[in-house]
């Protein structure tokens, strides 16, 4: 009995082990079968401009790459065939554009790479804000952004020592 439990156990954790190591290789290759989908579904061509956190990919870069579906942490399309895309892209772009980015791209940007100079003044309908403030801003509620830079237009607004000054102007509604 204890032999025929022992197999049984064996057979299941070889079971169990070759199905870790099947899904494991469909994980790995998610990268191909998104483009292969898009490609199905009519929004890119075979040969799309790829771009990996903000990196344009080469097809032999991309022929190397194993990118699991749990790296990705986002990406956009912009279908075949737009007549602006090719001015940003190149002839290439016409086959459609393909822009990912993964997790290991988003940890290398911690909040000194958002977070502006100490030098700049914010000011958000007229009131200075420090620039934090402007990592978790909507972009869809901002009307207009100034930057001023000449002496004479920031001693308007301070006195401080600033190297320059970032004027948002928020949608009527937007806070």
């Amino acid at each position: 009995m204890k032999k025929i439990l022992a197999s049984l156990l064996l057979l299941l954790t070889l079971s169990l082990n070759s199905q870790e190591i099947s899904e494991k290789e469909n994980q790995d290759d998610y990268l191909h079968e998104l483009i292969a989908d898009l490609v199905h579904k009519e929004e890119i061509t075979s040969d799309p401009v790829i771009i990996l956190n903000e990196q344009l990919l080469t097809t032999e870069a991309l022929d190397t790459l194993n990118i699991s579906k749990f790296e990705i942490t986002s990406y956009a399309v912009i279908k075949k065939n737009q007549e602006d895309v090719e001015v940003k892209f190149g002839k290439q772009g016409l086959n459609g554009v393909l822009m990912i980015k993964t997790k290991s791209f988003q940890q290398t940007l911690s909040d000194k790479n958002y977070l502006a100079k100490d030098d700049v003044l914010y000011l958000i309908d007229g009131k200075a804000t420090h620039s934090s403030m402007l990592k978790n801003m909507d972009p869809e509620t901002i009307a207009k952004i100034d930057v001023l830079k000449d002496q004479d237009s920031i001693a308007k607004y301070t006195d401080e020592q600033v190297n320059g000054i970032i004027k948002i102007q928020l949608k009527k509604g937007s806070k």
